[in-house]
């Protein structure tokens, strides 16, 4: 018979109860460090929420999970507040660890992106690994280029450089990757920081010029995002997901174009 048991414990207190119950052959495998994110539906203090008549003193059931557990909320950065519905704000999403994953990552943080189609925040585990190396990338043609209505310039690029036998690989690279796309980047993370921080005052004293700035700032964002869409459509082969990838004078024609 084979037993397989969970103690929730470690170090000598596993050996401890293995003792108890006289196991001549065991062995165990020591706890890891671990990381749990998610809506937890509760606070740990009044001031992780805003809003109510009456303010709140925490969740005490929380709290008590946390303690016995031998949890610990990870810390944030960025908006206070992950989850909004008028006048009320509240800390619901968090990371929680144990006492193992501190002495693993130490320097791990996580991050609350802005809010932009939602009430609620998304999370970004920031850990303290060093980057990957990044190969060149190679040359990609977009398909979104070929929009007149978006790029004008296309059609009459191409035949100037045909005409006169020039790189067009390296003139759509500079003019598209480099100037309409790179300005549609840079623009999207401008109104991103600018939504972060325009969040940060609602937390701190919401009001109604605030909320109009909020909203103007989420449209300029969406437009943004609209304009960018295609190319991550591309990257990720969603139009081959649903078309197919055969080799066809259809996929042979849009590399041609």
């Amino acid at each position: 018979m084979i037993d397989l048991l969970e103690t929730h414990i470690s170090n000598g207190k596993v050996d401890h109860v293995i003792s108890k119950f006289r196991f001549d052959k065991s062995f165990r495998v020591e706890a890891v460090g671990f990381p749990r994110v998610g809506e937890f539906n509760a606070i740990l203090s009044s001031d992780e929420k805003r809003g109510y008549t009456r303010r709140g003193v925490g969740c005490k059931l929380f709290q008590n999970f946390m303690h016995h557990h031998g949890l610990f909320d990870l810390g944030f950065k960025g908006p206070k507040f992950t989850w909004m519905r008028g006048g009320v704000f509240e800390r619901l999403y968090r990371m929680i660890v144990n006492d193992c994953w501190n002495l693993m990552a130490s320097k791990s943080l996580v991050k609350y992106l802005s809010r932009i189609k939602s009430d609620h925040m998304y999370l970004l585990l920031l850990s303290s690994g060093s980057p990957l190396p990044h190969d060149p990338r190679p040359f990609r043609f977009l398909a979104d280029w070929t929009k007149v209505t978006r790029h004008p310039q296309f059609s009459q690029l191409i035949w100037d450089k045909w005409r006169h036998r020039s790189n067009i690989t390296k003139s759509l690279n500079n003019l598209w990757n480099s100037e309409v796309y790179a300005h549609i980047i840079q623009e999207k993370n401008k109104l991103k920081r600018s939504l972060a921080t325009i969040q940060a005052d609602l937390d701190r004293n919401g009001n109604d010029q605030l909320i109009a700035i909020k909203m103007d700032i989420l449209s300029n964002l969406e437009d943004a995002l609209n304009h960018e869409e295609p190319l991550w459509y591309q990257k990720s082969s969603c139009q081959w997901i649903t078309e197919g990838d055969q080799n066809t004078k259809y996929f042979k024609s849009w590399a041609l174009i």
